[in-house]
């Protein structure tokens, strides 16, 4: 592996800040995903949107902090597919957002 792409992914495995926001956003999901455990339809899920600046991306830290918990949790299933995170523009239609998923899976 390259040098750059080493230093890519050890910057990538960097722990996540933890605000009191952030907390509070964490132990919110968290009560989703384990909601969610035993579900076999209509499972729970969440989207995030807001005006610029309102922290979004942020947020997508809690994507990213689930996905490498589920990840280090089942280390060998790789279709296994904890997070989607698709962006629209601020005027997107619910077309348009499945439009996206559905770029998403190809």
């Amino acid at each position: 592996m390259r040098e750059q792409e080493r230093l890519q992914e050890y910057h990538a495995d960097l722990p996540m800040v933890t605000t009191p926001i952030i907390r509070k956003v964490v132990a919110t999901s968290r009560l989703l995903i384990q909601l969610n455990r035993n579900q076999i339809s209509a499972r729970r899920g969440a989207f995030l949107s807001g005006a610029s600046g309102t922290g979004k991306t942020t947020m997508t830290q809690l994507g990213r902090a689930h996905e490498l918990a589920v990840r280090k949790r089942f280390p060998r299933d790789v279709n296994r597919l904890p997070v989607v995170y698709v962006t629209v523009p601020p005027a997107a239609t619910p077309k348009m957002l499945a439009m996206e998923f559905a770029r998403f899976f190809g």
